[in-house]
């Protein structure tokens, strides 16, 4: 502040020597990387001079405390306390209401912040783990504590910028942070001892814009998260530019199908059947807003297709029927992300088009497959779920396996769905999935596919 005010002098005579003009300037600064903290949001809210001068206090106040660490600000996941404690009045009003979780209060009834010793107890057993099966000479596993670490390869190797994680309930990132600065190690690894072609002051935003993803409803989780790795990838190199986020909040709506037919059509109108498909489909990402990433767009569309190709029978399948199938199920998501893109296009309203775009994002998301999927996901028994959430978990996850009793149970077949046929999970849940019989369809799912 002081500094800026070096080169803004006019704002001495302002409330709070120009305090809130000073950080609406680095806001501004910041939405080119981050549009999340662009002014023009309209969620944007900018405490009064005092508000701001009292908030800043509060800060010097804890900074002075002599029981506090003299580097607290520095830490990673100071954002992610901050917001559950900012939280913590609306979960207890909702708590204390009684009412059924709907798809809108999840966020609230579920945050719960997770302890840095147990998302490095994940990460290094996941994303740790997957590296030292390909590189098992590694010094990484001196460094980092990996159960039962290999001696020698057994994954094929894949270049690192190549290997993905998620975290598809990524909340303020506490995953995210943590997987960044394994990445960062992984990478120092790959140039001093593998020979990798990797300029290390390329790192940081190889690692925001290849290696990590993540979806969350909340968008100010969203924004904390975005920030928190923006933070990370600053100190790291001061000068690097970020030009994009895999990090998104699904709170975006769409047009109404009948805007974006064309698309799906190509100069042709569709059959019947497989327009439905694609109305169906459409529909469900009409409603990421509520459910986020257990949104299942390539799933339902794969189960769709194939129970059309059984209904018409095998008779009927004829070659032409085979060519037809094959050529809809190729274009089918490329003319999804036209239609969103045509969608963004349309927007002049910035904030419009900052969401639509995030529509763009969270297509590519859901349809690439993952090395790793981390999460510690909303435990909601469905005792508790709300007409809509109710209606969409049973849709979605009661056939052919029953994962509809907890919402955390979704999460484990929705993690399954996004990695890799040899990909690792590392989810915090209850044991409750490990001996009550309404869990059965999941310990066999598990079995199965394991």
């Amino acid at each position: 502040h002081l500094a800026w005010l070096e080169q803004n002098q006019q704002s001495r005579s302002q409330e709070a020597e120009g305090l809130v003009a000073f950080i609406e300037d680095q806001l501004c600064k910041l939405s080119s990387d981050i549009p999340l903290f662009s002014l023009h949001y309209p969620y944007h809210l900018m405490p009064t001079p005092l508000e701001l001068q009292g908030i800043v206090n509060a800060f010097n106040a804890v900074e002075a405390d002599p029981q506090v660490e003299s580097d607290i600000w520095k830490s990673d996941d100071v954002l992610g306390w901050l917001y559950e404690s900012y939280n913590n009045h609306k979960k207890a009003a909702h708590k204390a209401s009684g009412a059924k979780t709907e798809y809108n209060k999840v966020s609230i009834q579920s945050q719960v912040y997770t302890p840095r010793w147990v998302v490095k107890l994940l990460v290094d057993n996941s994303l740790g783990k997957l590296y030292l099966e390909m590189y098992p000479d590694s010094e990484i596993k001196n460094n980092y504590k990996i159960a039962h670490a290999p001696h020698t390869q057994s994954r094929e190797r894949k270049p690192l910028h190549d290997i993905k994680l998620i975290d598809p309930s990524n909340g303020s990132g506490n995953f995210l942070l943590y997987a960044f600065d394994l990445f960062y190690d992984l990478y120092l690894d790959q140039i001093e001892n593998f020979g990798a072609e990797y300029n290390e002051t390329d790192v940081p935003k190889l690692i925001i814009e290849r290696n990590l993803h993540g979806i969350d409803l909340d968008d100010r989780a969203v924004q904390l998260a975005q920030l928190g790795l923006y933070i990370k990838a600053k100190r790291k190199k001061r000068s690097i530019k970020i030009d994009h986020f895999n990090v998104v909040s699904s709170d975006f709506f769409l047009p109404a199908y009948t805007e974006v037919r064309h698309l799906f059509e190509n100069g042709q109108p569709l059959d019947e059947q497989l327009e439905k498909i694609v109305i169906d489909l459409w529909g469900d990402l009409q409603q990421v807003h509520k459910f986020g990433s257990l949104i299942r767009l390539e799933e339902k569309f794969n189960i769709r297709l194939h129970g059309l190709v059984l209904s018409e029978g095998v008779t009927l399948f004829t070659e032409e029927n085979v060519k037809k199938y094959d050529l809809f199920r190729e274009n089918f998501f490329t003319n999804l992300k036209k239609a969103v893109a045509l969608n963004a296009a349309r927007q002049g309203n910035t904030f419009l088009n900052t969401k639509t775009q995030d529509a763009i994002t969270f297509l590519q998301l859901l349809t690439q497959s993952y090395d790793v999927a981390v999460a510690n996901p909303p435990y909601t028994d469905s005792a508790n779920f709300g007409e809509e959430l109710k209606q969409f978990i049973d849709g979605n996850y009661r056939k052919p396996y029953k994962f509809n009793s907890n919402l955390y149970a979704a999460f484990i077949k929705r993690c399954y769905e996004l990695t890799t046929v040899d990909g690792f999970i590392g989810m915090i849940h209850p044991h409750t999935f490990m001996f009550i019989k309404t869990f059965e369809d999941v310990r066999k799912y598990l079995i199965e596919h394991t």
